[in-house]
């Protein structure tokens, strides 16, 4: 299935990408505000003087904390709770730059009180009001609650709908546009934060509530926030995260088939398949700005009042794909958003000579968010591809990566445009090639990927799957792609992997713990480790198998954060004692985890279809060594190639390559080797099928090694 790679997961489909225009610097606003309010307050010490006298910054910092508290010790906090919001403020990000010292919930009501003073006279800036409920859940998030009646997520979530209720005392009527634009910014922030939330809930609901009990609450969650997209959409028209989060929402609602349903609003079909708003909002300065109608509504079609999930997934995110193109050329030609929308309608790039100068005339800073603005234009342009052909429209996805190969034709723009962005694009762009029957122009996608982004773990399987020699003698994988793969598929993946392809690898090396009599009944208490614990099949195994007997801590380890969420949630035991599988999970790479365990403190590890995905075993099979104790074993699955696969060859010669599967395969004469050459013993080879993949089975082993 042809899933497009975002610009990390799809946990978080904005990446990270967003110029947030209205938060200063840090520690320059901590300084400025402290140099201020020294320098306003009283204090015959000018600013010239500190710096001759090298006045420490902590110095600087508490004085101006404690004048701070001075003007606030003017007021009844009992009759004006919310007096001298400013200085409030102020106070609070004074506070808030010596933390983890000093108190979170002292520095979150304060940020609370300054924006809740809507007296107009004495009120923060919109903004600030927004950034300031912002920055207080936050900081609850971080650190925590005093209060017992709602849970940290329910408090954060409260404030951040309040920060969505704070409105522009001009009513959106103010024609500066850069106050729009930083005042849409801060509303698109604190929706952004808050849907992560949200879709963090959803996940999270999946793992911890039965099948059957959590079908209407998940979608409730996911309707509500339809709804919230809604809202915010009337806050700032412009922000494409809007349209991008729509998407996503209604994917997970609907998933990809194209299952009608009623839309949440009306979306049109443009003479060349694009679905989008009537309505098109178009974003200033890649953010947001004043509310701009779009032209070619007078000439589309309207889609039917109920539509098709896949038709609305593809109109959310090409929508996105839309305001992103104009916010990249408006901000970089510095013109009008309108002209920027009637000269340069979607697809239609301005000359070479108007983004040389463009981009010439710039300073670092506005260089990095212009590439940050032609960045997320590519990303959604991906988005908007991939749901193009789930909605069976192929001439959009042609337009929408036909668009995406000329930016990156286009020197000056690939130049600034982000590597693992670029490669992204071609690599999507390879895989409609390759699903069409164009395999040379496939494989030429996949081989720029590696060029604009050496070592792209999944530009290498992509060529490996088709035989690409260069691709066979890869010795690894990156981190970043096998997270990635594992995050994306952490929700479907016991469901799939299982039940419909028939894995067993967990069950193997779990069996091969207790066959090679690991228990010693004189031994009160053991340490085992789950190497790429995943949802925590293996670990639930050995729960079951081996914890009625014996006292164990089992330590699980995966790159993979989404799979980690499932694991720490997994239980065993009947309704009346469930128990925790794992005492502890940990996120990060399991060579590093492995190298800060005591040396010599486990007892047995298990790893299964964990190795496929590592390729050189050298340095894993040296960490295991040092982590385990004497006699203490190592049991793994490792996948061996199909006699039709063209890496056979090579495994036979070299004893390993990238399959044509996308994983590594490994002869019996390599592990053997590795083993013996840091000091295992190989005590067990056994031939397994460990799983199908369409309908063949996929050949592997269980391995067993014992420390010497």
């Amino acid at each position: 299935m042809f899933i497009p790679r975002l610009m990390k997961k799809e946990r978080n489909p904005l990446g990270r990408l967003r110029a947030r225009a209205f938060l200063p610097l840090f520690p320059t606003l901590i300084l400025l505000a402290a140099c201020y309010i020294v320098t306003t307050t009283g204090i015959n010490e000018p600013l010239e003087a500190s710096k001759s006298e090298q006045q420490s910054r902590e110095e600087l910092i508490l004085s101006a904390i404690d004048a701070c508290r001075e003007k606030l010790s003017q007021s009844d906090p009992a009759v004006a709770p919310y007096a001298f919001p400013k200085t409030r403020r102020r106070l609070a990000l004074l506070l808030e730059s010596r933390l983890p010292d000093g108190d979170a919930i002292e520095i979150a009501g304060l940020y609370v009180a300054s924006a809740r003073n809507d007296t107009e006279s004495f009120r923060l800036e919109a903004s600030e009001r927004i950034e300031s409920f912002l920055r207080a859940a936050d900081i609850i998030l971080k650190f925590g609650t005093k209060r017992t009646d709602i849970t940290v997520e329910e408090e954060a979530e409260s404030l951040l709908r309040e920060a969505l209720s704070v409105h522009d005392p001009l009513g959106g009527q103010d024609t500066n546009e850069a106050i729009q634009v930083i005042l849409s910014e801060a509303y698109a922030s604190v929706f952004e934060k808050l849907v992560h939330m949200i879709l963090k809930q959803v996940n999270s609901a999946g793992t911890s509530l039965s099948r059957s009990s959590n079908d209407d609450y998940l979608k409730q969650i996911l309707h509500s926030s339809l709804e919230l997209c809604d809202q915010v959409s009337d806050l700032c028209p412009n922000e494409p995260i809007i349209d991008e989060y729509r998407g996503a929402i209604i994917r997970k609602l609907y998933g990809t088939r194209n299952v009608r349903h009623k839309k949440s609003e009306a979306f049109v079909v443009s003479n060349s398949g694009m679905m989008m708003t009537k309505d098109t909002s178009i974003p200033s300065f890649g953010i947001l700005g004043p509310r701009i109608s779009a032209e070619m509504a007078s000439s589309s079609t309207y889609v039917p009042e109920v539509v098709g999930a896949a038709d609305s997934v593809y109109g959310s995110y090409s929508a996105a794909a839309l305001k992103s193109h104009i916010a990249a050329i408006s901000q970089t030609l510095g013109i009008n958003l309108v002209l920027a929308q009637e000269k340069f309608p979607y697809g239609v790039m301005p000359s070479l000579d108007e983004l040389v100068v463009g981009l010439d005339s710039r300073g670092v800073n506005e260089r990095n968010i212009l590439s940050q603005l032609w960045s997320r234009l590519i990303r959604h342009i991906i988005l908007a591809a991939a749901a193009a052909r789930e909605a069976s429209l192929p001439a959009a996805e042609d337009e929408h990566f036909d668009y995406g190969l000329k930016i990156l034709s286009n020197i000056p723009l690939f130049e600034i445009i982000q590597a693992d962005v670029k490669a992204d694009m071609l690599i999507n762009a390879g895989i409609t090639q390759k699903s069409r029957g164009n395999i040379d122009r496939a494989i030429k996608l996949f081989q720029d990927a590696l060029y604009v982004n050496p070592g792209d773990g999944h530009a290498m399987v992509q060529l490996a799957s088709l035989g690409s020699t260069s691709a066979v003698t890869a010795t690894s994988l990156s981190d970043d792609y096998v997270a990635g793969l594992f995050d994306g598929y952490s929700d479907r993946f016991e469901q799939e992997l299982v039940e419909e392809l028939g894995y067993r690898g967990h069950e193997f090396v779990t069996d091969a713990v207790i066959r090679h009599g690991i228990i010693n009944r004189n031994k009160k208490s053991y340490t085992f480790v789950d190497l790429g614990c995943g949802t925590g099949l293996a670990g639930s195994l050995l729960r079951e198998k081996i914890g009625q007997n014996i006292d164990f801590r089992l330590l699980g380890v995966d790159l993979s954060s989404r799979m980690t969420e499932h694991s720490r949630a997994r239980l065993v035991g009947d309704d009346n004692d469930r128990k925790r599988v794992y005492n502890d999970v940990y996120t990060m790479d399991g060579n590093d985890f492995l190298a800060g365990l005591p040396e010599s403190s486990v007892d047995a590890i298990v790893s299964s279809d964990v190795f496929i995905y590592v390729g050189d075993l050298d340095d894993t099979f040296r960490e295991c060594m040092r982590a385990l104790r004497t006699n203490g074993i190592l049991s793994f699955t490792v996948e061996m190639p199909s006699k039709n696969d063209d890496a056979a060859e090579h495994v036979r010669k070299h004893g390993m390559a990238l399959l044509k599967s996308g994983r590594f395969g490994h002869s019996r004469k390599y592990v053997e080797n590795v083993a013996n050459n840091v000091g295992f013993k190989m005590v067990e080879w056994k031939a397994k099928v460990l799983r199908k993949q369409g309908k063949e089975d996929v050949p592997g082993a269980v391995v067993v090694l014992k420390k010497r």
